[in-house]
């Protein structure tokens, strides 16, 4: 059972948990806030207002689209990219967990 107003090892462990407890909220708020808060997501496809042109050709209106398709692409894996980038941060936080209870416990002599 531990004392907490023991000043032994029983306060080198509670002090480890709650620094270990404190490094894995800011980790919990590093995976909310920069990899799963969603972004602007561009439609896939473009508004029927903005395809009707009845001054252009068809052909026109097809390669504009294929342009715009392919900019909503580029963008949306642009996006993709950064919230991969940020979860193998946090995947990679999450591992060297038990290293920061060890070093907090280590510290707290």
């Amino acid at each position: 059972m531990l004392a907490i107003n023991n000043w032994g090892e029983d306060c080198r462990l509670v002090t480890a948990l709650i620094g270990t407890t404190v490094y894995l909220f800011l980790i919990g708020g590093v995976l909310v806030l920069k990899a799963l808060l969603l972004a602007d997501v561009l439609p896939p496809t473009n508004e029927p207002k903005n395809l009707y042109q009845p001054e252009a050709k068809l052909d026109e209106i097809r390669e504009a689209e294929i342009w715009n398709v392919q900019e909503r692409i580029t963008a949306m894996t642009r996006v993709g990219n950064q919230a991969g980038n940020w979860l193998n941060f946090v995947r990679m936080a999450a591992v060297v967990t038990p290293l920061i209870f060890l070093l907090v416990w280590w510290a707290s002599v």
